[in-house]
């Protein structure tokens, strides 16, 4: 676990309180899970945050009985299965209908978007037709071009 852990998990913490959490939920608690731990850069590291951040440290082969370890997914799948998070279907489809629907709300062009995201306006018509996902650079320029009002719900 190293300090610059506790930034960016409170930048992702931010951006789901932002992007993806509705009136109606609670506030996002990041929880950083690691293999190693110190106690007092831990502390520390948590006393400069604001947002509703916890540490926690695991030793894998204590928690799971001999028997089971080998029907575990290895490092690798565990790390390729959390990138999808981002890229599954149904976040997609939500992020995509909520974005175009905002951008015609406040009566943008997908060219002004595309111009305000750095970004181009065929890049914009494919996330909005869902022939492309978004990457995460993009999920947090978009809403701030549509202003606060745009969620997305990943429900």
């Amino acid at each position: 676990m190293k300090p610059a852990d506790i930034g960016q998990l409170g930048t992702y913490v931010v951006a789901v309180d932002h992007t993806l959490r509705g009136e109606s939920d609670n506030k996002t608690i990041g929880l950083l899970i690691c293999k190693d731990k110190s106690e007092i850069v831990a502390r520390y590291a948590l006393a400069s945050s604001k947002e509703p951040l916890g540490i926690s440290s695991y030793e894998l082969s204590s928690l799971v009985p001999e028997n089971f370890k080998s029907s575990l997914p290895t490092k690798e799948e565990i790390e390729s299965k959390a990138g999808e998070g981002l890229t599954s279907p149904l976040w997609h489809d939500s992020f995509s209908t909520m974005m175009k629907k905002r951008r015609k709300e406040v009566g943008m062009t997908q060219r002004r978007l595309a111009k305000m995201c750095k970004m181009s306006q065929p890049a914009i018509a494919n996330i909005e037709s869902g022939a492309s996902s978004p990457n995460w650079d993009t999920i947090v320029k978009i809403p701030e071009a549509l202003g606060p009002a745009i969620k997305f719900h990943n429900r």
